[in-house]
């Protein structure tokens, strides 16, 4: 099986106390040559507080924008080489309506597949699905903690009305249900599928590790055979503007 290039989302403290950045993101960055950063004033502070040498590195701005041409066909050739990259923010999540986010739609529409995600510091797979999906949670997104049919039918109904993405958990035996409903309301926009694989690696592991599946209903059918009980699921009923 083919190396996939790893994308770490590497959250900072939100506000100036540096105090908080966790061990595993320091470690990150000390490791990874490629960064993009919303601002080149992050790699200073990082420099004066905790030693880190960024010499070496290749450091992107995002300030500028974040998909602008350049930019794009370095992530290409990044993926190409199998060059694990960071993507990091000022302060709190990156990517989430941040100059990031171009970056990311461009991953996740062309190159999904050639990736695992990694997100450093993040505290649960709805803040993942977040970061994925922010382009279009501009005006808001729903959410669900658990697939229930009666519930479902009520908010997926207000999603599509107000071309909202509906976000869910769900459990590995309510797939299938799931999938059926979709089929027999006619659902026809992008899924988006998004797996903790963590639990089923053989070493231990401290930190999530999610594999994505992104296509239309019948492709998303034939992708759970991939699943397993033991994943952790989201799914992202993404809403009609990004469908093209």
């Amino acid at each position: 099986m083919n190396k996939r290039t790893k994308c770490y989302l590497v959250t900072m403290p939100i506000g100036d106390d540096l105090n908080d950045i966790s061990i595993k993101a320091l470690s990150i960055l000390k490791k990874v040559n490629f960064i993009f950063c919303e601002s080149l004033d992050f790699h200073r502070r990082l420099n004066e507080n905790f030693g880190i040498d960024f010499s070496n590195k290749k450091i992107i701005p995002l300030e500028n924008g974040g998909d602008g041409i350049r930019k794009l066909k370095l992530i290409k050739f990044l993926i190409k080489k199998q060059e694990d990259f960071v993507f990091i923010s000022d302060s709190g999540i990156p990517c989430f309506l941040d100059p990031g986010s171009g970056i990311l739609n461009f991953i996740l529409e062309h190159f999904y597949n050639e990736i695992k995600f990694f997100p450093v510091g993040v505290s649960s797979a709805l803040d993942v699905a977040l970061i994925l999906v922010s382009k279009f949670c501009d005006h808001g997104f729903v959410f669900d903690s658990k697939f229930n049919k009666i519930r479902f039918d009520k908010k997926q109904y207000f999603a599509q009305k107000n071309n909202l993405p509906f976000i869910l958990f769900v459990d590995y035996e309510d797939l299938n249900a799931l999938l059926r409903l979709l089929k027999k309301t006619n659902f026809n926009n992008k899924i988006l599928l998004l797996a903790n694989l963590a639990k089923k690696e053989k070493k231990q592991r401290t930190e999530p590790v999610y594999k994505l599946f992104l296509g239309d209903l019948l492709k998303i059918k034939n992708d759970i055979r991939f699943l397993t009980p033991n994943d952790d699921i989201i799914i992202v009923l993404l809403p009609s503007l990004c469908s093209e």
